[in-house]
């Protein structure tokens, strides 16, 4: 139970090929597909003109969970796998995988602004933002808009990125046991108080607590906790189901 003293996990000495998670070792989770496929509809949605009927914020946030419980999964795996977490690999993964398709769309972006079929305010400071990952708060503190139009999505790019950036020494701290998931309960519930305290106190805007990466790491947080609480088996003791989910109801 979260209450109790949580065991070890030792970064080192597991064999290859243990997986006491039970996921398979694809990075492919197909039960993701439908949860992907309802978040983009949202957001699409939403931003074809039906925002006051669809919250295309709640895609996003969707997709942020998502993420969070996707990279956590993928750490599991590499752990029990090999036994420890190879940082350098991890985020050379990440910006493999992520660097190529944001300057091929900038890119695009720019010749498809110069032809004038978008249209732009060519900035470079915003550009280089968007290249470096920092985007949400340039926009913030400078007031500078989507350097080309459509292009303003991409501060979700960065909060992510942020959250790649810290979250993995704090999986292997995890492992460790320097911090366990109670500590994780706290962090949220932090997170949660500061949102609260820029917005009533310090009077931030919603715009600027809805993508700064202070108040949105909770997001990815969320579905960090719960790949955690399931790679520990405890998730079946929080979320009962089958028989057990039945006999809740019953009870109710």
């Amino acid at each position: 139970m979260l209450g109790q003293p949580e065991p070890a996990i030792p970064l080192k000495g597991r064999g290859r090929g243990t997986n006491p998670s039970g996921i398979a070792g694809s990075s492919y989770i197909p039960s993701l597909d439908g949860l992907r496929a309802a978040s983009i509809l949202i957001v699409l949605l939403s931003h074809a003109g039906a925002s006051c009927l669809i919250p295309g914020g709640f895609g996003v946030t969707v997709f942020f969970f998502l993420s969070g419980f996707l990279i956590t999964t993928l750490l599991t795996r590499e752990h029990d796998r090999y036994g420890s977490i190879a940082l350098g690999a991890f985020y050379l993964r990440r910006l493999v995988r992520l660097g190529p398709p944001l300057l091929a769309c900038l890119l695009l972006a720019g010749v498809a602004a110069m032809l004038g079929l978008a249209g732009a305010d060519l900035d470079r400071s915003t550009l280089v933002s968007q290249i470096l990952f920092y985007y949400n708060y340039h926009s913030l503190l400078t007031g500078s808009d989507e350097w080309v139009n459509g292009l303003g999505i991409l501060w979700s790019l960065s909060v992510e990125e942020h959250f790649y950036l810290i979250w993995p020494a704090l999986f292997i701290a995890i492992g460790r046991r320097w911090i366990g998931l109670r500590h994780l309960i706290v962090l949220l519930v932090a997170l949660l108080v500061w949102r609260s305290f820029r917005y009533f106190v310090l009077g931030s805007s919603e715009w600027s607590i809805y993508i700064s990466t202070d108040t949105r790491f909770d997001s990815l947080l969320y579905g960090c906790v719960l790949a955690l609480m399931h790679w520990r088996g405890v998730a079946g003791q929080v979320f009962p189901t089958g028989r057990s989910a039945l006999a809740l109801l019953r009870r109710l």
